[in-house]
């Protein structure tokens, strides 16, 4: 990569993120048995909001290569970035489920644009989660289980199948234990203040 690291680090909150379910599952997603998918395929769509939003177009072909994809990444300025994104595919019960594959060798279903005018991975972003900056004694130790909360609440908007083939989506899973230490955070401050009020 051309452009020099930042020390600080970003937010991935900040960050404009690209995620393979923004190109939609017909491009990527292949059944077991589906053999008439591969065309050409390209489009464009919005990632970021407002002065960091940009237009991504794509250019995909699966019969010419299947682990590769163009991107025009532009600007609000005016700027137009060219980037070749690289794919990795496993296999699911259902089919394959794709993956990018960061320049520095990486598989994530998710890459940003912060430090760097490209799309990378998150330690090539040099990003970092909100929840990694808040202490867990900031203001008596409500900061941190307030902002899980809040978190929760963003995640289970997201989320749209709780369950799929009779058993739990990894999202739905993910969410719950989230839902469960945010729970038990407040309950051991609740706790906490009934036992200094004894006091």
């Amino acid at each position: 990569m051309s452009e020099s690291h930042q020390i600080s680090k970003t937010l991935v909150e900040d960050a404009i993120t690209l995620k393979t379910s923004h190109f939609g599952k017909n491009l990527f997603y292949v059944e077991y048995g589906q053999n008439d998918h591969c065309g050409a395929k390209n489009g464009c769509f919005y990632v970021g909001i407002g002065e960091r939003r940009v237009t991504v177009y794509y250019d995909y072909n699966p019969l010419m290569c299947l682990e590769q994809m163009d991107l025009q990444i532009a600007y609000p300025n005016g700027r137009v970035i060219y980037q070749e994104i690289h794919l990795d595919w496993a296999q699911l019960n259902y089919g394959l489920r794709p993956y990018f594959t960061c320049s520095c060798g990486r598989r994530c279903d998710r890459l940003y644009i912060a430090q760097h005018s490209h799309f990378y991975c998150r330690h090539c972003q040099m990003l970092t989660y909100e929840l990694t900056r808040v202490k867990k004694t900031t203001l008596r130790g409500l900061a941190y289980p307030l902002l899980l909360s809040i978190k929760t609440e963003e995640r289970k908007s997201a989320i749209k199948r709780v369950v799929y083939g009779g058993k739990m989506t990894n999202k739905a899973t993910a969410l719950i234990k989230l839902a469960q230490k945010a729970n038990g955070l407040v309950s051991q401050l609740r706790l906490a203040g009934m036992h200094s009020q004894k006091i």
